[in-house]
C-alpha cells in the first residue's frame, strides 16, 4: 500500500492552493482586460476620452499662459525678457 507522509501531503495541499490562485487571477485579468476593451470600443466611450483629453490639454496651456504672465521665472523654455516691468 501507497502512504503519502505528512510532509509531502503538506507540499501537495501547497502546490494545489498556489495553483488554483494562479487560475484564479488568470481568469479574473482575462475578464477585466476583455470587459476594458468592450467599454473603451462603445463610441460614446471613446468620444468621452477624446473630449477629457482635449480639455486637459487646453487646460493646461490655459494654465501656462496664465503663469508666464504671471510669473515668467516659473515658466520652464520660456525666458522672460531682461526689460524691468513697467509699472
Amino acid at each position: 500500500m501507497y502512504r503519502i507522509s505528512s510532509r509531502n501531503m503538506r507540499n501537495h495541499r501547497m502546490e494545489n492552493t498556489i495553483a488554483t490562485a494562479i487560475e484564479i487571477g488568470n481568469l479574473t485579468y482575462k475578464s477585466t482586460y476583455a470587459n476594458l476593451r468592450k467599454g473603451i470600443s462603445s463610441a460614446n466611450t471613446r468620444r468621452t476620452y477624446l473630449m477629457l483629453t482635449l480639455f486637459t490639454m487646453l487646460l493646461f496651456i490655459f494654465l501656462q499662459v496664465l503663469m508666464f504672465d504671471a510669473y515668467p521665472d516659473m515658466v520652464i523654455g520660456l525666458q522672460p525678457s531682461k526689460d524691468p516691468p513697467n509699472i
